[in-house]
């Protein structure tokens, strides 16, 4: 320690104060720093211990290997297929790999062969790629894999064999629907099958034992028989969708914490409700009240009623809401502060629109304040045009 504040004193510059510069450069900036400049090595040891270090270009000097060999750090790499000598490099200086990003490559070829071979790499993205096959090619220990906007029309044949996956996204494919749901591997905990033209939640994809997080945004959704065999779900995304009524089988869901139903046009069915939901995302579905079912939601902490032409029916929020979004509509302070004593809500004013945002907070007198904006608002106003 005192031969490394010794060298910052040199450079005018307290030991302590790197640690506040650096709070300001990237990750992949911070790496570069490090491997040049002796005095932010006890430092750089603790920027990467729980994370891969991001890498965006095709060479890295050998005081950054040097480096990453050791502090023992691993690597995420984007680069495109041309590319590749930079992993033999990495590779035979002792480098783990942990993420690798082929995403937006166009190329005739099938996926490098090479890319069996690499035992260590974990997260994988090939979103918005086009290759000629080689999906056989991935390595086997894959745990994150993204395949989103590859113009896939079925699910390939090879993500059977991936027995390690827990997470996959194939958004914004299946343009031409053609199945494939069986290949899904049945350790899935997190699926993504937003924008892929759905009209129903494949059942294949509801019996996944283990499926988590599943989000089904953006597609036209009119059937939800097979909704209630996902009872082992936790979080489900279905925003922008065709929904009028909350579906029946919402209510079997049992171990659903976090809903998000935005940009639907819902008018009933409110008591479908899981009971147990802890977030629930209503905003932009045209909501004029607040919905009387909401008040059951007894474990509800945070809602978000942003962007609803709302006008009433406060006391139906529930009384133990810690967070709510009003974001787009000045609603009636008393009557919301009346229904949940706990939110405090501060006033954004932009223009002749309020906005508000509620909180928790433990000083409910601060409320009083909210007043104070507003008034001297149209106070101007009033003053302006008629004086």
């Amino acid at each position: 320690m005192a031969s490394q504040g010794a060298e910052c004193r040199a450079l005018d510059l307290p030991f302590e104060a790197w640690y506040h510069i650096t709070e300001a450069l990237e990750a992949h900036e911070k790496a570069s720093l490090a491997a040049t400049c002796r005095t932010l090595r006890a430092a750089s040891a603790d920027w990467f211990r729980n994370d891969a270090i991001p890498l965006r270009r095709a060479t890295i000097q050998a005081p950054e290997i040097a480096w990453l060999c050791r502090m023992h750090a691993a690597v995420e790499l984007s680069l495109n297929p041309t590319d590749w000598p930079i992993i033999d490099t990495l590779g035979a200086a002792g480098v783990r790999l942990a993420g690798l990003s082929l995403a937006g490559t166009r190329c005739s070829q099938p996926l490098p062969a090479e890319l069996a071979a690499l035992t260590q790499v974990s997260r994988l993205s090939l979103a918005n790629s086009r290759f000629a096959g080689g999906l056989d090619r991935l390595p086997q220990q894959l745990q994150q894999l993204d395949l989103s906007a590859c113009c896939l029309l079925h699910v390939p044949d090879e993500m059977a064999v991936l027995t390690q996956l827990t997470s996959l996204s194939l958004a914004a494919n299946f343009v031409e629907w053609s199945g494939g749901w069986q290949h899904l591997p049945a350790q899935l905990r997190q699926l993504d099958l937003s924008k892929c033209s759905l009209q129903q939640p494949p059942p294949e994809v509801m019996r996944l034992p283990h499926l988590a997080d599943l989000r089904l945004d953006n597609n036209p959704i009119e059937s939800w028989q097979h909704l209630g065999w996902a009872e082992h779900l936790r979080c489900l995304h279905m925003q922008n969708g065709r929904l009028r009524q909350v579906p029946e089988q919402m209510a079997r869901l049992t171990q659903l914490a976090s809903l998000s139903l935005a940009s639907n046009p819902i008018k009933g069915g409110w008591q479908h409700l899981p009971a147990q939901l802890r977030r629930l995302d209503l905003e932009w579905c045209g909501l004029w009240r607040v919905p009387a079912e909401l008040a059951a939601l007894m474990q509800l902490s945070k809602l978000s009623l942003d962007h609803n032409p709302l006008i009433g029916d406060w006391q139906h929020l529930p009384v133990q809401l810690q967070h709510l979004a009003l974001r787009g509509r000045a609603p009636q302070l008393t009557a919301v502060l009346g229904a949940v004593p706990t939110l405090v809500l501060s006033p954004m004013i932009w223009g002749p629109v309020t906005e508000f945002v509620c909180s928790i907070e433990n000083d409910t007198w601060m409320a009083c304040l909210l007043l104070v904006p507003s008034a001297l608002f149209w106070i101007w106003v009033i003053t302006f045009f008629f004086f």
